[in-house]
């Protein structure tokens, strides 16, 4: 290299590739020489027009630190080769990354609007390739948690994706919008772990909000997306949340007609038990018969079907069968479809409480 430099080879010409020497050695890892070509007087910043590329950038997508700080020290503009922090995080170098962050806040010529759109970029990017320890870096440094990628997807989205409940659950503690949905209704966080069949992630979800009914583009839903790709325990998932929910919901109504029938008469009586009755057995019509029917050749129980509808009046207190006989259910033993249907009389309440919730 030395004897090229000396018979005045240049150092500027362009590779096919578009790339100087001194993008080449950056790119290689190769530190002497890199600093032989800067004491010749190479250009530290020079810059490929379509892709934005610099010896910084490329240093940084290889995870060689001691290049870029080198570059840095020897006059580089990180504002100039922004890209870098993009590229080490797309590679998984978090010193690198943590390290151009760094001299990114500090330099004179990064904009505040500039530097939060690359941070947020690096978070998705980093979300991608599914690595938190990146994804906690950027936030502390100012990254929003909730920014959407051009693509409709958050980074809770991305790790729901990737089945990384630990992830999933320090962004929800840090206050992730968990039913967030990007541009186009393309996918939610629930979405995407029924999609990719992570049942762990999906239960988590569902039990901290998760709303599964939010309708996606052509019409998909949560339910949709983990049959089509054979996921049968998301499936179960699913419809239990949906079993359980829609009879706590049908419950409240009980008791709400209820205690307005203790209030108002029998007329009263009548058309808050019949919408009350109605709502659950919308539900129970909801509910897959091949879900329920593959566990009755198992030791079964039976749902409770007899509710007080509100306080009781002395003797002439009435009880509602809200289910009909042929809605009564065997529900196998030791499955998460196993509830018992308890009132909490005087409290104008009804819930399912779940045994062997699985």
């Amino acid at each position: 290299m030395e004897l090229l430099l000396d018979a005045n080879a240049d150092m500027e010409e362009p590779n096919d590739e578009g790339y100087t020497a001194l993008m080449e050695a950056a790119r290689e890892g190769h530190i002497s020489v890199v600093e032989l070509l800067l004491d010749r007087g190479a250009k530290v910043d020079a810059k490929l027009e379509d892709s934005g590329e610099t010896a910084l950038t490329l240093a940084a997508a290889g995870g060689f630190r001691n290049i870029v700080e080198l570059l840095i020290a020897r006059g580089a503009n990180v504002a100039v080769s922004d890209r870098a922090l993009y590229e080490a995080v797309q590679d998984g170098h978090a010193e690198v990354a943590e390290y151009v962050v760094h001299q990114l806040r500090q330099s004179p010529d990064m904009g505040a609007e500039a530097l939060g759109a690359l941070l947020n970029e690096s978070l998705i990017c980093a979300a991608q390739i599914n690595n938190f320890d990146l994804c906690r870096m950027l936030l502390e440094n100012g990254a929003l948690i909730d920014f959407v990628s051009k693509e409709g997807r958050s980074a809770l989205m991305e790790f729901a994706r990737h089945g990384n409940q630990q992830a999933v659950e320090a962004l929800l503690a840090k206050g992730a919008q968990i039913n967030a949905i990007g541009e186009g209704k393309e996918c939610t966080a629930l979405s995407l772990a029924a999609q990719q069949g992570h049942a762990g992630v999906l239960r988590y979800l569902l039990d901290h909000g998760a709303d599964p009914t939010i309708a996606l583009k052509d019409s998909s839903t949560c339910l949709l997306e983990a049959s089509k790709n054979g996921h049968i325990n998301c499936v179960e998932i699913l419809l239990d949340h949906d079993f359980v929910e829609g009879f706590n919901e049908g419950c409240r109504m009980v008791a709400e007609h209820g205690w307005a029938t203790a209030q108002g008469g029998k007329k009263a009586k009548a058309g808050g038990t019949k919408t009350a009755n109605n709502a659950i057995t919308k539900v129970v019509s909801r509910v897959s018969v091949s879900h329920i029917s593959k566990r009755l050749n198992q030791p079964a129980l039976y749902y409770s079907h007899m509710l007080v509808a509100g306080p009781t009046q002395g003797k002439g207190h009435h009880q509602h069968r809200l289910l009909h006989h042929h809605y009564h259910l065997q529900i196998a033993k030791h499955t998460a479809l196993c509830r018992e249907y308890k009132p909490a009389i005087g409290s104008g309440e009804y819930c399912v409480h779940r045994q062997g919730w699985e």
